[in-house]
């Protein structure tokens, strides 16, 4: 393999990476906003202490039931 592919098979994996971990972090905030609303917290509560947007807090809250 050339120089010029195994640099660019290294960024895509890193790339990859970081992609993970950002999805891996958003599927965790969203999950403590679910359990915080089940334990009765305010949208607004969630929404400061996640930093998740109210639209998506929202939709978490519509769909407990």
């Amino acid at each position: 393999m050339t120089d010029l592919l195994r640099e660019l098979e290294r960024e895509f994996e890193e790339k990859g990476i970081q992609k993970g971990l950002q999805q891996g972090l958003l599927e965790g905030k969203r999950e403590v906003a679910h359990r915080m609303l089940v334990k009765g917290a305010s949208v607004q509560d969630v929404v400061e202490l996640t930093g998740l947007d109210i639209k998506v807090v929202e939709e978490i809250r519509q769909n407990l039931h």
